[in-house]
């Protein structure tokens, strides 16, 4: 009897394994018909975007090389359109302008190039002087200091001479009286 026992116990594990893996493949075709609408919905949709790009599944290369494509391309137009709008920018040359006339017109520009360079640097020169001096006096505040004391100096000057010439006293170069 043991070997029935051992017979229906197998029997029973096959019916058992049999019928999980029918479940399993059951939730596998379930899985893989819910994969292929999502697949389907996706082509679906890449094939609309497609033709709005101008991209049809009947042509050679792939969307995604389509697409690499159109970028490339709207790239290059970019780029077209600086350097057409640099090129807008420029000054064309006048009628009649020969290019002998265009290297003689460039030369004087290097020209007064060097010449505006020089004079900037003089004028570089010349101020860094004044600001060495000026910081050699002890700065703005300093400057303006002496300026004023220098002032009232002139003005207690230009005061003392006004009430001597006014004096009756007082005598010019001869040693006689000025009134």
């Amino acid at each position: 009897m043991g070997g029935c026992a051992d017979q229906a116990t197998a029997a029973q594990d096959n019916a058992r394994d049999h019928d999980a893996l029918r479940g399993q493949i059951e939730t596998e075709q379930r899985q893989d018909t819910q994969d292929q609408r999502e697949l389907g919905a996706r082509n679906d949709d890449a094939d609309t975007l497609g033709a709005v790009l101008g991209w049809t599944g009947e042509q050679a290369e792939s969307l995604p090389d389509h697409l690499a494509r159109c970028r490339e391309a709207t790239a290059l137009r970019l780029e077209i359109a600086t350097l057409t709008k640099d090129l807008h920018d420029r000054p064309a040359p006048e009628d009649g302008d020969t290019a002998e006339h265009i290297r003689q017109a460039i030369d004087q520009l290097k020209t007064d190039q060097q010449l505006l360079r020089a004079e900037t640097e003089t004028r570089l020169a010349t101020h860094l002087e004044a600001k060495r001096r000026i910081e050699a006096v002890g700065g703005d505040d300093a400057l303006a200091r002496i300026a004023a004391a220098r002032e009232n100096l002139l003005l207690e000057a230009c005061a003392a001479i006004a009430i001597c010439i006014a004096a009756p006293c007082w005598r010019g170069p001869q040693g006689r009286s000025a009134v």
